[in-house]
């Protein structure tokens, strides 16, 4: 049986259709004039929905997803099929091989009851450049083949630009430990794999990531974050008559000599400022961005830095708001999260909470996969749990309107096995 969902022999009509082009993708397509493009949601780089369905839930979107070095077209469609075989395994479904972007493919077909409607959804997807790209349409069955030329249409016009500079994707996941100071309570996070460094006096907390930030970097990146906390030099001083005195000092230090610009942020709860400078004193061409607030006749200032970063490189920057965002005051007889690992993911904003324990690791088609236990028989059962960032077709909206909306959320499958070796 041929499961050809393209019809090459298929004269098509391109005057119905406009262009898409995302450069810091490297991608382009066809798609038609009258459908919604919308880009950056729920972790795609674009979608397209129907104005012809008044459901919404006919649509098109497009995933890329980077991979390891190392990862095939058919590693990444074993545990891509694997992670769907809950939803699979009663749906009639077809899988087969056919081209995607000039090269080797995978596709998928499938029917299965979302909410009260059956759908059907057809996904096709290749592995490129490091990068797999994964295109879904999904629509009532009982209307999907009134899209088949739309589809034929943008499949075949699917292009790679070229090589994607990687400079340009922002760092979106990682996974936190939190920091807590018992003299100043406070709790800050830190990424698992920066290098505490010890400190007496000030700063009273320092880490560093001093690495590569991708594989096809030529020189480590340096990134930073310092926590000072000392009195203030006159107690009857208020954040604003601090903030006076702390624009000026950092104009010594900048590199034209000028009072960086500010603005009014909350911090830990409390009123606070965010100052953003460049100094070529520590590093040069050393990007920082500093934090600070008052309470209590001290001043809190959370400093994070970016140094060795080639021009234009904008990957740790979302990383870096985070730790900064992430500071809170502590009262006494807090509840302790030391033991804690937070995975995050930066662009969702969405976060989950584990035991330090639990070792992560990268997976595929997966965000992230944690793992406990086997180690030498301390723990008798070995347990993974893997975590996606999935659609929720039917899912209802806040206001309670009923109207399915696309959400993401955390898909949890655990696993138990005898203990490795």
């Amino acid at each position: 049986m041929q499961h050809k969902e393209v019809d090459e022999t298929v004269k098509q009509d391109l005057k119905g259709y406009m262009p898409y082009k995302n450069e810091e993708h490297g991608v382009k397509m066809l798609y038609p004039k009258d459908w919604k493009k919308t880009e950056g949601t729920v972790g795609t780089v674009v979608a397209f929905s129907s104005p012809k369905d008044a459901s919404g839930l006919t649509s098109v979107n497009l995933l890329v997803q980077e991979l390891p070095p190392q990862v095939t077209l058919q590693e990444f469609s074993r545990q891509s099929l694997e992670q769907m075989q809950p939803m699979l395994m009663n749906a009639h479904h077809q899988v087969w091989d056919e081209d995607l972007l000039k090269r080797p493919g995978k596709r998928l077909k499938f029917a299965a009851p979302m909410g009260p409607t059956e759908m059907t959804v057809y996904q096709a997807w290749t592995v490129a450049e490091g990068r797999a790209f994964i295109l879904t349409f999904s629509s009532p069955s009982a209307r999907h083949n009134d899209y088949r030329k739309d589809i034929e249409v943008l499949l075949n016009s699917f292009e790679l630009l070229g090589a994607q500079d990687p400079t340009k994707k922002p760092i979106d996941l990682c996974c936190f430990r939190y920091i807590e100071n018992q003299e100043h309570l406070f709790r800050i996070k830190c990424p698992l794999s920066w290098q505490v460094i010890e400190t007496t006096g000030t700063p009273v907390f320092k880490a560093e990531f001093n690495a590569m930030l991708g594989p096809k970097d030529d020189k480590p990146a340096y990134l930073r974050l310092d926590v000072v906390v000392t009195n203030l030099p006159d107690p009857s001083w208020d954040l604003e008559r601090y903030s006076q005195i702390s624009s000026m000092r950092l104009a010594d230090i900048t590199d034209d000599g000028e009072v960086p610009e500010k603005r009014k942020i909350s911090m830990g709860g409390a009123d606070g400022y965010e100052v953003t400078y460049k100094s070529d004193i520590e590093k040069k061409g050393m990007l920082s961005m500093q934090r600070y607030t008052i309470k209590k006749g001290k001043v809190f200032i959370v400093t994070t830095s970016a140094a060795c970063l080639k021009e234009g490189d904008v990957r740790p920057f979302p990383l870096l708001d985070r730790l900064a965002s992430s500071f809170e005051f502590l009262e006494k007889g807090f509840s302790t999260k030391t033991a804690v690992v937070s995975f995050e993911h930066l662009i969702h904003r969405v976060s989950i909470e584990f035991s330090e324990h639990w070792r992560p690791s990268t997976g595929l088609g997966t965000v992230v996969n944690f793992e406990h236990g086997g180690d030498g028989g301390q723990v008798p059962f070995y347990s993974s749990l893997s975590l996606v960032v999935a659609d929720s077709p039917d899912a209802v909206d806040s206001l309670g309107t009923n109207v399915p909306i696309r959400v993401p959320r955390f898909t949890a499958t655990p696993k138990q096995m005898p203990s490795r070796p």
